[in-house]
């Protein structure tokens, strides 16, 4: 029988170029020839994918500049046949076709470093479609696409797709917090809820709602996910009594159901199970409140309960004394918030906050990194003057060397 490993070239490992080394995450395994050569392979279609990019916006350059001379209807046109035409040979819509070309352009022209990287294979689509979604915010400002594209060439490489959009949601708005604040206040206008009846008793819900509202839905839903799971079987497998009797073996038969039905749901079911419970809370609500009159019981405070998780956000002293509109980040860096938000929220009377003052040192990319972590018996004290914006003074606090001191106390 022949070797499997003959197609393997073992100096694979030592023979990678460059711009072709693995990720630091995985250069331990550079020495195992078969990842080393599926590692080429991964390369060589990311290039050939880039390549196939490249071909089409020199087709459609070609295209229009055989045409430049022509009326403009004529040059959108003929724009429009060059999509249909190339979606027509790669099997693509046309809708598919026009996001590829749109990608390719905005790199090529905004983030050059990017682009090469992107055709030298060095990241892949997803990667490159995400770096230019994230700063067409910033399209209009060069030196900042400068400073972010030399990044992104740079990051990319090391990072997954979702660890390198988790870094730039966070690393965008710290080059322009005005930008960052206006797409904040458009995607205000974009929120919606869908949905959708699959016919088969199950519907798909589809939404966009403000994170603020979201996050701590999310904490408390995925808490009693992971609560309900330990609670149920824990009173599934309780003693009810000390006597033998037939109806406490019947007790224990049903509990040691319940306990394997119980333990039979995922994680992700018990999640939608925590979800649809708050949906029937709020018809609950609705319920109690036609029926006062008619004298019947009403739910239960547990059942009625308003969403109590909180959120954390990491956010710089300066930015709360209204001395800047550094936007603050969510504690996993998942999300951020404009400052405005963050001025607001901080003096929220009716908010219960718990204060922590937070010592950082520049990590090794070049970013704070935490190192300490102190709590504060209560947050910086609340005034009516400064801030760098007129609509900061609303919700400015003490200034960062009082509010420092006060958080250190």
């Amino acid at each position: 029988m022949s070797d499997p490993t003959s197609n393997v070239n073992p100096m694979n490992a030592r023979l990678l170029s460059p711009a072709h080394q693995l990720p630091d995450r995985a250069a331990h395994l550079a020495g195992e020839p078969e990842l080393a050569a599926a590692w080429e392979q991964e390369i060589a279609e990311r290039r050939a994918q880039a390549a196939k990019v490249q071909h089409l916006l020199t087709y459609k350059a070609r295209k229009l500049h055989q045409n430049k001379d022509q009326h403009s209807f004529t040059r959108q046109a003929v724009e429009k046949t060059i999509i249909r035409d190339a979606a027509a040979v790669l099997g693509m819509t046309e809708a598919a076709v026009r996001r590829l070309l749109g990608t390719g352009e905005f790199l090529s022209r905004k983030l050059p470093k990017t682009w090469a990287s992107y055709t030298a294979g060095a990241i892949d689509r997803d990667r490159a479609k995400s770096a230019a979604q994230a700063v067409e915010d910033i399209a209009h400002r060069d030196d900042l696409l400068r400073v972010i594209d030399a990044e992104i060439a740079a990051k990319a490489p090391q990072e997954n797709a979702a660890g390198l959009d988790a870094w730039l949601k966070r690393r965008v708005p710290e080059l322009d917090s005005a930008a960052f604040e206006e797409r904040y206040e458009r995607a205000q206008a974009t929120r919606y809820v869908t949905f959708h009846h699959r016919g088969d008793g199950i519907t798909r819900i589809d939404a966009l709602i403000p994170t603020l509202v979201a996050a701590p839905l999310e904490q408390e839903i995925y808490a009693q996910a992971r609560h309900t799971s330990r609670t149920a079987a824990d009173s599934a497998t309780k003693d009810t009594g000390v006597e033998n009797t037939p109806q406490q073996g019947q007790a224990l038969e049903d509990n040691t159901l319940a306990e394997r039905t119980v333990e039979s749901r995922t994680l992700t079911q018990r999640i939608a199970d925590a979800f649809t419970d708050r949906l029937h809370s709020t018809n609950q609500l609705r319920a109690a409140e036609h029926s006062e009159h008619d004298g019947a019981a009403p739910p239960t405070a547990a059942q009625l309960s308003p969403v109590h998780a909180k959120i954390g956000i990491l956010v710089p002293l300066q930015t709360v004394a209204g001395e800047s509109d550094a936007p603050a980040i969510s504690w996993d860096r998942s999300w951020s918030l404009p400052a405005d938000q963050v001025r607001r929220i901080a003096t929220d009377p009716d908010a219960d906050h718990d204060w922590y003052l937070a010592g950082t040192r520049p990590g090794p990319d070049g970013h704070d990194e935490i190192v300490t972590v102190v709590h504060r018996r209560c947050g910086p004290t609340p005034q009516t003057t400064g801030g760098p914006r007129a609509n900061a003074a609303e919700h400015s606090i003490e200034p960062p060397s009082a509010a420092r001191d006060a958080l250190q106390d």
